[in-house]
């Protein structure tokens, strides 16, 4: 697996305040409350993409959880909260480094920490880049 570094221009990361509802069910009311709904909140987000923002990595903070309040004919407790999540948007142009997993003529495929799908079509690859097929282990920049 090849390694490719690319510049950092700004933060590739957000931080996002979200409000959102959720529904703690009966079996997890044992549960301490902020636990039970950092549990949701994880399961709902992390790992899914918010269209315009990016991809949801992580529930930072739970900054408010409003009171408990029961619907007739469900056993959960539904609360608003208000948490943070860290997001990554990075911007079309920015550079950043990872593990090349996959190379072809239409681009690279990434591997970050967090993420083995991060995707750069060969339009966004650096001027002068360009697919080796016999190489297969390095983008070649012509300029040296």
């Amino acid at each position: 697996v090849s390694s490719v570094c690319l510049w950092l221009w700004r933060s590739m990361y957000e931080s996002l305040l979200v409000k959102d509802s959720v529904r703690v069910a009966p079996e997890d009311m044992s549960k301490p409350t902020k636990t039970a709904v950092s549990e949701i909140l994880v399961l709902k987000y992390v790992g899914k993409i918010l269209p315009e923002r990016g991809l949801v990595i992580a529930v930072s903070s739970i900054e408010h959880i409003d009171d408990a309040m029961v619907h007739a004919g469900d056993g959960g407790v539904h609360m608003r909260v208000r948490f943070r999540l860290v997001v990554f948007a990075p911007f079309a142009g920015e550079l950043m480094t990872g593990k090349v997993v996959h190379m072809d003529a239409s681009g690279l495929q990434l591997s970050l920490k967090f993420c083995d799908a991060i995707f750069v079509p060969a339009r966004e690859m650096p001027p002068n880049s360009r697919y080796v097929p016999a190489a297969m282990d390095k983008v070649v920049d012509e300029d040296g």
